[in-house]
């Protein structure tokens, strides 16, 4: 059984290389995966609702170029457009159904405009901790002009429901 920390660092920078990055990592649990990214990241926030969680990995994992901060996917505490990287891992499918929409907003908002997001979440067939990116294509450019115009202060609208609801 291949477990998400075997290779996972691996699999990121197959994606997308972090060095030089500031990485937000939302869902960071007890900060074992964080400690890896911030291995390669120049920055790391890692966002996580469980204060038991935030409270093992602020003790246990702390280094210099990481923060660690409470919060929810829907709401994440960290400014507009200032990571160029937003990683779920095995956390977006933790988010209530009627809040997913505003999570995707939220790491949209977050991201620069040649930022990437990436989702990390079992999958259906094999050992559950197997884990692939989602990419959705024909949303892609939507995102990048949705950053954009984020970033930039124009208007543009917000994401549509269909991405989540099929």
């Amino acid at each position: 059984m291949q477990r998400i920390k075997d290779g996972y660092l691996d699999h990121i920078q197959r994606i997308v290389p972090l060095a030089q990055k500031h990485v937000l990592e939302v869902g960071s649990g007890d900060g074992s995966r964080t400690v890896q990214i911030a291995q390669s990241a120049a920055k790391v926030t890692a966002v996580e609702p469980n204060k038991e969680m935030m409270t093992f990995a602020r003790t246990h994992h702390q280094r210099p170029n990481i923060l660690y901060l409470e919060g929810v996917a829907d709401a994440l505490p960290v400014s507009d457009c200032t990571h160029n990287v937003v990683i779920f891992t095995l956390s977006f499918h933790h988010v209530p159904a009627d809040r997913l929409k505003m999570a995707i907003e939220e790491a949209l908002r977050v991201s620069t405009p040649d930022g990437r997001i990436i989702f990390f979440e079992p999958t259906f067939e094999g050992s559950f901790f197997l884990t692939v990116p989602f990419f959705f294509p024909e949303y892609s450019f939507f995102f990048r002009f949705w950053l954009i115009g984020f970033c930039t202060g124009r208007s543009v609208p917000s994401i549509k429901t269909s991405l989540i609801s099929g």
